[in-house]
């Protein structure tokens, strides 16, 4: 009895060791199988991750072929971006390592410009009845030009653009017999573009920013390039208040101005330039200086509101301007063609 007894016991103590020999390895088979899922995904994340910084680094205007390589969170990773890059397509390959995990992703990507305001004529007004005067040397010019104000040979468009037939009397009358060109000197369009759709976009995306406080703006000033443009932002919350723009200041890409906007000195932009004013009166004005415009400019306010050029300013329809502008790398966006990992 007692040698059956002490058998039982031995026997049940084996059977206890093997179960808790087993439980202890599927315990270490998880954990081992949990900790290398975490490897796993947090390589997979670097390569996400990888893909993200590289396509903000490209927004920035950096690197837009080659190699670039990173670190995140005890990770590496970097990415390669194909000569075959154009300017609507990446062909791009993210790599990454956590631990002794590794992760790839491929993939080709299709870059847009988000929505941008359409630029029908030279000189597009959004108000109605306009307060139009065109006197002096001051031309509009709706024929395209380059965006060093060289002629296409394109016919281009009309000089100026306005909401309704009284308002296209009222600028032909006005000035408009001389001091406008191009295949139709003024044309009726109600499809100009309404700034409020786009301006937001520019106002939370600028590279430079000037309130009322910095009128004039008489520095010499450059903003950006043929191949780095620019959005500059005027923003005056009174917009009876003028924003000046004297000196010899250039710039390339969009300038949005929430208020009354007055040209003057050696000022040239090339591509959009947009005054408004939500449903208040605004004024363009430009009488002294030499200021010229290559792209379009949109002018949008309230009942009344006034353009007003004299003197030797220019504004010159340039369709290669806008091109360049809609461009503007923080304003694009992604489509994803192939994704392979």
């Amino acid at each position: 009895m007692g040698r059956t007894a002490l058998l039982l016991v031995l026997g049940l103590g084996a059977a206890f060791a093997v179960i808790g020999i087993n439980l202890r390895n599927s315990g270490t088979a998880a954990t081992e199988h949990q900790v290398g899922y975490h490897k796993y995904a947090s390589a997979r994340n670097l390569a996400r991750t990888a893909v993200h910084a590289r396509l903000r680094a490209i927004d920035r205007g950096e690197s837009l072929i080659g190699r670039t390589d990173g670190s995140f969170n005890d990770g590496t990773f970097y990415t390669l971006v194909d000569s075959g890059m154009t300017l609507d397509t990446i062909y791009m390959n993210a790599f990454s390592q956590f631990a002794e995990s590794t992760y790839t992703m491929r993939l080709r990507l299709y870059r847009y410009s988000k929505p941008f305001p359409m630029v029908n004529s030279a000189v597009g007004i959004r108000a109605s009845p306009v307060d139009f005067k065109l006197q002096g040397s001051a031309q509009i010019d709706g024929r395209d030009h380059d965006s060093n104000g060289n002629l296409t040979g394109d016919p281009g468009l009309p000089g100026v653009a306005v909401m309704t037939t009284g308002d296209s009397t009222t600028v032909m009358n006005n000035g408009g017999s001389g001091g406008i060109v191009g295949g139709t000197k003024v044309a009726v369009d109600t499809t100009t573009a309404d700034p409020l759709q786009f301006v937001q976009e520019y106002l939370n995306n600028y590279d430079y920013r000037y309130t009322q406080a910095d009128s004039p703006i008489n520095q010499n000033i450059v903003w950006g390039g043929p191949d780095d443009p620019k959005i500059v932002v005027c923003y005056t919350p009174d917009t009876t208040v003028s924003v000046k723009f004297n000196g010899n200041c250039e710039g390339w890409g969009i300038l949005v101005v929430h208020g009354d906007l007055n040209l003057a000195g050696t000022f040239t932009w090339h591509g959009l330039v947009i005054a408004y004013g939500d449903q208040s009166q605004i004024r363009v004005t430009a009488s002294t200086g030499t200021p010229k415009i290559y792209g379009g400019l949109i002018m949008s306010g309230g009942p009344n509101s006034s353009f007003q050029m004299k003197g030797n300013v220019s504004m010159n329809y340039s369709s290669e301007s806008l091109e360049m502008a809609r461009w503007i790398k923080k304003l694009l966006a992604y489509r994803i063609m192939e994704w392979y990992e």
